[in-house]
């Protein structure tokens, strides 16, 4: 299957801080310990939008209090922050009581959750995209193998087209909203 972005040759010497919409710098990584730091820096730095198309919510990356707690304080310090996840399952991160299913349930006007469609199950990757210009992709959601790029907006832009395209067509998760009792 052809990735949906194609990787980009890491540079000689790596920077010694990435910043979001700067740091134009292809890093690969390999581990699950990467992929979360990579999260966290770039969710750290974000102030628009983050949207995060998922296998079953990457309960080693994004299964992370650092992880929430980032998420909340771009909500907090930027109200009309919208951060749309798309899951194809949900099961592990509700049997889990997944850190991002306890936060969409408290935020559900800035967090929106949807089912990603069996039309698009063909599609076994993972990636987040922050401020429509810093991602981190993985070709394959059951490995770490990928690539993180800070500011590489035309190819954060072709990740949010295929989100945006899976995103019409997907119905809301409802293991994500709170329930009123």
């Amino acid at each position: 299957m052809k990735p949906l972005i194609p990787p980009q040759a890491p540079p000689a010497d790596l920077p010694e801080r990435y910043d979001l919409g700067k740091t134009n710098a292809e890093i690969i990584i390999n581990s699950a310990a990467a992929n979360k730091n990579a999260a966290i820096s770039m969710l750290n730095q974000g102030a628009l939008a983050v949207h995060i198309y998922t296998q079953d919510l990457d309960p080693l990356v994004l299964n992370d209090e650092a992880v929430a707690k980032n998420l909340l304080k771009m909500v907090k310090s930027h109200k009309q922050m919208q951060i749309k996840i798309l899951i194809r399952d949900s099961s592990k991160a509700v049997k889990g009581s997944h850190a991002l299913l306890r936060l969409a349930q408290q935020l559900s006007t800035h967090i929106e959750v949807r089912e990603i469609p069996q039309a698009f199950y063909e599609e076994k990757g993972s990636f987040m995209v922050v401020d429509r210009t810093g991602f981190y992709y993985r070709p394959n959601a059951r490995e770490f193998e990928g690539s993180v790029n800070f500011y590489s907006p035309i190819r954060a832009v072709k990740l949010i087209d295929f989100f945006t395209n899976v995103w019409e067509k997907s119905t809301p998760e409802p293991h994500f909203r709170k329930l009123h009792i």
